[in-house]
């Protein structure tokens, strides 16, 4: 991962969802620390949704829908609209949003260990798609 990352630039690997680049690019810059691995990492988390999105297409049948459950977070401190990004995403690779809602976490009992990165998420969101 190490060598990927060296040669990463948010300038010139580019997600095409004009936010996102910027918001990767603004990770990069304002994070003098590890900000370069930061943004490449979150930068690789979208580029494999989308190939999710595009494989699950594949396996669904005709006329199928499909839900997912997805909380915002924030990288370096920059806060990422995580559901609004992968929603474009899924819509390049074929799928429609039928519906989406949040509901706030109030039970943490299952969550998942973050190490203390990453904030807490507030909100999970329900995104409910549609593939015909």
């Amino acid at each position: 991962m190490k060598k990927e990352f060296t040669t990463y630039s948010p300038y010139t690997s580019k997600l095409n969802v004009e936010l996102l680049d910027k918001k990767l690019q603004e990770v990069f810059e304002t994070d003098k620390k590890n900000g370069h691995k930061h943004s490449y990492i979150t930068y690789k988390y979208f580029v494999e949704m989308g190939k999710h999105f595009a494989e699950i297409s594949k396996c669904l049948k005709q006329n199928a829908h499909y839900v997912m459950v997805v909380g915002d977070s924030k990288v370096s401190d920059i806060y990422f609209d995580t559901a609004d990004f992968l929603t474009i995403i899924a819509e390049r690779n074929g799928f429609k949003l039928t519906n989406k809602w949040g509901y706030k976490i109030k039970n943490r009992f299952m969550r998942f260990d973050r190490k203390g990165r990453g904030g807490i998420i507030d909100v999970d969101w329900v995104l409910v798609f549609f593939r015909n």
